[in-house]
């Protein structure tokens, strides 16, 4: 779920964009506001680029095998009661294959070593050079 302050942020690089800025001087006006002190270059440089390239929506693309697959499977049925919605739930949870946990479970792993590689600061798709194998 795409979050108030991305939303804003984004709308911000969209503007800018299409002030013909470039993605040096859209972090420049982001970072004179104050208000994007965690804001990474990276993600509005690319986001720049999307801009750029012509999309036109500000919302997160869907992401497949996360959270959200359990709410988008579930949300175009109405539910009558609690007891449905836990039975659907288990439904689906109970279809991903053990390979499909060992893989989530990997990526999760390579993910969180590569947020102490860079300090915390996370950044979408670090150089696979810092991908670091699970065993």
């Amino acid at each position: 779920m795409t979050s108030i302050g991305d939303v804003k942020l984004r709308c911000i690089v969209k503007f800018c964009v299409g002030l013909e800025k470039s993605p040096t001087e859209t972090m420049k006006m982001i970072d004179s506001t104050g208000k994007y002190k965690k804001c990474s270059p990276v993600t509005v440089y690319r986001w720049h680029a999307r801009f750029k390239e012509g999309r036109n929506s500000i919302e997160d693309d869907p992401r497949c095998c996360r959270q959200s697959v359990v709410a988008c499977s579930i949300k175009d049925s109405v539910k009558d009661s609690a007891d449905d919605l836990v039975k659907q739930t288990q439904t689906i949870v109970s279809s991903f294959t053990d390979s499909w946990y060992v893989e989530t479970y990997k990526k999760w792993i390579s993910r969180h070593r590569k947020g102490i590689e860079i300090a915390g600061d996370y950044v979408e798709k670090v150089r696979r050079s810092m991908d670091l194998n699970v065993a």
